[in-house]
């Protein structure tokens, strides 16, 4: 959120080791610690409780107390497991606008096994509240704003918008690699972030690659210790490269070092479908931001697909001989992988533009304000 006036906001942290500083780097922020509890109750009830009940009074007590000379004129949280409670009682305490970011649905936490029920159960019952208290709310998806609107009615004047993971990089590092990629034997395809499928998929997205007359080079910014496991044909090589600090030297590499086209996986097990469906990965971002095409191993409903497919930016990994053909062509036709290129940087520039998408977020807080301060005029005796 570098582009929005450093000013015009305070960011308060909840802080779970009981750091009561601030982060360098950022706006004026600070943290505020949290009770600390035993190692194994963290991911219980007794924590949800800690910082909801017991804590939030005194936390509240002290933000509102840190932002009393900047007067605020909004609240803004993000929907992490402490931010939602205490987000709650800060709107109650400071009787202002709310807006809520979501970043999955909720219902994930258990459907995942992150947390016990009980904790969920009660997490989702707060969440309840404080949808139907908001005053607004923005989602990484057009999926996500329907079903919070479905499954967490608020009120009928509360707004929404769907804010993507974004980026102001495109215009600055994205090249033209169409070239050099298809020069030679050898295709390189790139990866990055966390995995998000299972070792079988991965496995058949290996095997699908050792079918094929091309030898493949997989350049991967990830953890190797957290990555999937798998069998590589002798045509298929991984490359696991270093650290990096910032997505630009990824994106920077992809381009100079003639990636072909990105791998963005996602689960296909029945459990996971709500999360495919509805949450967008950082990771199409960045493959969109290089200007690569992206190679889809996703569900058919998943948002992913459903944006790749729009602006023809990729292919999706189907069944084996619809798949194997698009692989062929992505990695053999020049002009058939410019065109699913092109899709990829019209896919950035339409959606995931930054500056644009914050515009549209700033224009909402103002709403917010301007409606919240007429509905208090009006309760004014």
């Amino acid at each position: 959120m570098g582009v929005l006036p450093s000013g015009s906001i305070r960011w308060a942290f909840l802080s779970p080791d009981g750091d009561d500083g601030g982060f360098a780097g950022l706006p004026e922020n600070r943290s505020f610690a949290l009770k600390e509890v035993h190692w194994r109750l963290e991911k219980s009830i007794f924590h949800y409780a800690k910082t909801n009940y017991f804590c939030a009074g005194k936390i509240v007590d002290r933000i509102a107390e840190w932002v009393k000379p900047f007067t605020p004129e909004l609240i803004w949280i993000a929907s992490d497991m402490d931010a939602i409670g205490i987000g709650l009682h800060l709107k109650r305490r400071l009787r202002l606008p709310l807006h809520v970011t979501v970043y999955d649905a909720y219902e994930y936490s258990w459907m995942s096994g992150l947390h016990t029920r009980l904790f969920s159960s009660s997490y989702m019952h707060r969440v309840h509240d404080v949808l139907e208290g908001a005053d607004s709310f923005d989602a990484v998806s057009q999926e996500l704003v329907e079903y919070i609107n479905v499954y967490y009615p608020g009120k009928l004047s509360r707004r929404s918008l769907v804010f993507p993971p974004s980026t102001s990089l495109r215009q600055d590092v994205g090249g033209d690699s169409i070239g050099s990629c298809l020069i030679g034997k050898t295709r390189r395809i790139g990866f990055c972030g966390s995995s998000r499928i299972s070792d079988h998929q991965w496995q058949a997205f290996l095997d699908l690659l050792g079918k094929m007359d091309f030898s493949f080079e997989l350049v991967v910014y990830t953890d190797q210790k957290s990555f999937n496991r798998g069998v590589y044909p002798g045509n298929v090589k991984i490359r696991f490269m270093s650290y990096v600090s910032t997505e630009t030297e990824i994106i920077k590499w992809f381009v100079v070092n003639g990636v072909c086209a990105c791998y963005l996986g996602l689960w296909k097990e029945k459990e996971r479908t709500l999360f495919v469906r509805t949450s967008l990965s950082s990771k199409l971002t960045t493959y969109a931001t290089a200007g690569l095409p992206v190679i889809v191993d996703a569900p058919e409903d998943s948002v992913a697909w459903r944006l790749v497919r729009t602006y023809d930016a990729g292919i999706l990994l189907n069944d084996i001989d619809n798949s194997k053909r698009e692989l062929n062509l992505l990695f053999s036709d020049s002009k058939w992988r410019q065109s699913k290129a092109d899709g990829s940087r019209r896919l950035c520039d339409d959606e995931f533009d930054l500056i644009r998408n914050v515009g549209k977020l700033t224009d909402l807080f103002s709403k917010d304000v301007v409606t919240v301060g007429k509905t208090e005029e009006t309760r004014a005796p």
